[in-house]
Order: structure tokens, then C-alpha cells, then sequence
């Protein structure tokens, strides 16, 4: 989905009809942003690397409380892409 539909309106009602999405996270939400900052410290950890095409890529797996619901997700790091 499009990154429009990242509201936190947006995201309840499809939990609560139960529709299955992904979609790439905004980070205007404020404990969004809280959760980035804090996963960012070992995001570089060996147990997060994997490989794609060949380069490494470190995925994260994380939880975000939304109401009463938890998003499950993955923050994922390119060191290649930053530079």
C-alpha cells in the first residue's frame, strides 16, 4: 500500500476488519519515531545481517502498539543506500 494510508486512523481500521497489509511506515507518529532511534542502536548487530543481491542488509524485526492492536514489522538498515 501507499504510504497514505499510514495514519494511525488508517492502520485501526484495517486491524479491526482484520485486513492483512504491508505498507511502508511514515515516521510522523511520535512512538514510531521513539522506536526507530531505539532499534538504530544495535541495528548493526551480526544477528540482524542477512544478504541480498549479494550486499548485506541488516533486518530487525519489531513491534508497534497501535490501540489495542501490535504491528509486527521489520525496520530494515542498507549501509550502501547511506552513503
Amino acid at each position: 500500500m501507499d504510504r497514505v494510508f499510514f495514519s494511525q486512523n488508517d492502520l485501526l481500521e484495517m486491524l479491526d476488519n482484520r485486513i492483512s497489509f504491508i505498507i511502508a511506515a511514515k515516521f510522523q507518529l511520535k512512538d514510531l519515531k521513539m522506536l526507530l532511534t531505539e532499534s538504530q542502536r544495535d541495528i548493526e548487530n551480526v544477528e540482524h545481517l542477512e544478504k541480498f543481491k549479494e550486499h548485506p542488509l541488516y533486518v530487525k524485526p519489531v513491534t508497534f502498539p497501535v490501540g489495542s492492536h501490535v504491528l509486527h514489522g521489520y525496520l530494515c538498515y542498507d549501509p550502501k543506500r547511506e552513503r
